[in-house]
């Protein structure tokens, strides 16, 4: 049925086709146990909200929000009601959150998660994924953790301290997927990030952002993927053994992320995917250590400009599964660096903005080895900053299905 595919929004539209489309749109709760609010023009009423759970015969699932202060009509903080008040106020919200899997919120300007705490039957038992984009209140997370069994993805951005108190939590649900974003000041008698692998040995997803301290990191054995992004440090004590994917991103002040300078890493061979992007600092003899991974990488981004294309030659040579590369920034990369891809017959997508050796002739080889009319299956190719690349050169590769952007 096409009414499966539309969104909450559309369906509410379609009933007002005729009396017939109303009824089919009607007459499914399963349409409407994913709804999102967070694109509503103006705050959703009661009255609306009573009619979204009639649909869904109180049954929702997934619920997308901006804070309740904007999202719904007359919506009341209980620091404006009193405590005493938070089974009372905002009652009609209650069947809306009850029995919530899949609850985020995002991001608005000048606005806190704090609104969110003062909703009825907050569904901390039934969550198994919760994102919130504005930071949490200090001792919020730890409330999170004590009282979500079954919490398996979490997302939020909160206080650096809370992550140092894994003694609060006797039992912490059982995350895979976890993206915290530091913020506030750091107290120097603990080192909290540590805790993560105490709180949650069967981690499988860590993502660091905006981490901004000397203390190592030592993320559970258990990991697959590991990402800093925004960082000023990330040094690792113990790199898990099954690590797939490994990503620094943005990081002006990363100079090195082990004693060792990474020698561990040679001792696992099976990263997927490899991601260094502006981290000016890094060494770029540390790119060593990972050419052990470049048979087995699907995709490599190196991209920050203190790299030369002979630190990444050896992934382009052997790199025989890629099919995402991005080495923008690289310098002295040349259409001989393109010759070094045509093996590379996985290759869907390549990034080499600002290699002002590339020309349109490097291209076009390219192009006429891996296109998907050729046998290939490349798609993309972005080269922005490029002025030798010419609109012609744009306008034939288009005609063999790859998009060049430049």
């Amino acid at each position: 049925m096409v009414f499966a595919y539309l969104p909450v929004r559309d369906l509410l539209l379609c009933q007002r086709v005729s009396r017939h489309w109303r009824s089919v749109a009607t007459s499914n709760p399963m349409l409407y146990t994913s709804i999102d609010l967070s694109v509503t023009v103006k705050p959703v009423t009661s009255g609306s909200v009573k009619a979204l759970l009639r649909y869904a015969a109180e049954n929702i699932r997934t619920l997308k929000i901006r804070p309740p202060e904007i999202t719904f009509a007359n919506f009341k903080k209980i620091i404006q009601t009193g405590p005493e008040f938070l089974h009372h106020a905002n009652m009609h919200l209650g069947p809306l959150f009850k029995n919530l899997e899949c609850l985020e919120q995002i991001s608005s300007l000048a606005y806190s998660s704090d609104s969110l705490w003062s909703i009825p039957q907050f569904p901390y038992s039934t969550l198994r994924s919760l994102h919130i984009a504005t930071p949490l209140a200090k001792g919020r997370l730890l409330l999170i953790l004590c009282n979500s069994p079954a919490l398996e993805r979490l997302e939020c951005s909160c206080h650096i301290d809370d992550i140092g108190r894994p003694d609060q939590v006797h039992s912490p649900p059982p995350l895979k997927v976890l993206t915290l974003t530091a913020h506030g000041v750091l107290s120097f008698s603990a080192s909290p990030s540590r805790t993560i692998a105490n709180w949650f040995p069967d981690l499988e997803e860590f993502t660091l952002r905006d981490y901004h301290s000397l203390y190592p990191i030592d993320p559970p054995l258990k990991l697959k993927v590991l990402r800093f992004q925004k960082c000023d440090y990330a040094f690792i004590l113990t790199f898990p053994r099954n690590l797939k994917v490994l990503e620094w991103s943005y990081m002006p002040s990363l100079s090195a992320v082990h004693d060792s300078e990474l020698t561990p890493l040679s001792l696992y061979p099976d990263l997927e995917e490899l991601c260094i992007r502006n981290v000016r600092l890094l060494k770029r003899e540390i790119l060593q250590n990972f050419y052990p991974s470049a048979k087995t990488l699907r995709m490599l981004t190196i991209s920050s400009p203190q790299f030369e294309i002979g630190d990444i030659e050896h992934f382009l040579r052997e790199g025989t599964n890629l099919t995402i590369i991005n080495i923008s920034q690289i310098s002295y990369v040349n259409d001989t660096t393109l010759n070094l891809l045509h093996p590379l017959v996985n290759l869907e997508r390549l990034e080499i903005d600002h290699c002002h050796g590339v020309t349109g002739h490097g291209i076009i080889q390219l192009i006429s080895k891996l296109a998907p009319s050729r046998g290939g299956r490349l798609k993309a190719i972005r080269a922005k900053g490029i002025e030798s690349i010419r609109r012609q050169t744009v306008d034939w590769a288009w005609k063999f299905g790859v998009l060049v952007s430049i």
